[in-house]
């Protein structure tokens, strides 16, 4: 990853820039979802199918096999629930998850040798000044 404001190389994980010290923003969140417009083929062949048979249980019908009838237009409305169940397994969602941004960290400088103190302390650790 490359830092935003000076260029400089730096690990992905890190909150700042190693070169300049400045803020690196977090990566933003992406919801991406597949956004092929092509039918999942395996879909496309279930109803295929279920049509088939759907329209085919007409001719036992007419000769009087009921029962043949009632099955094939049984097996037909699986057929269409399993492309359904295809068809949803294929555009499924991937999301990338946000990463929490860094609280702000305010550091207060010593005015005689410059090092960086937490908010709450009272003395320089280096010079032992009044902060």
């Amino acid at each position: 990853m490359k830092c935003p404001n000076c260029g400089a190389e730096i690990p992905e994980v890190s909150r700042f820039c190693l070169s300049c010290g400045k803020d690196v923003p977090p990566p933003k969140e992406v919801s991406v979802e597949k956004d092929d417009d092509n039918f999942p083929i395996g879909a496309i062949m279930l109803y295929a199918l279920a049509f088939m048979m759907i329209f085919f249980s007409i001719m036992p019908m007419v000769l009087g096999y009921i029962e043949g009838a009632i099955a094939m237009i049984a097996v037909g409305a699986v057929m269409v629930v399993a492309g359904v169940f295809v068809q949803r397994m294929y555009k499924k969602p991937v999301v990338v998850r946000e990463e929490k941004k860094p609280e702000k960290v305010v550091k207060i400088k010593c005015r005689y040798c410059g090092k960086l103190h937490d908010p709450d302390d009272e003395r320089c650790d280096s010079c032992g000044a009044t902060l």
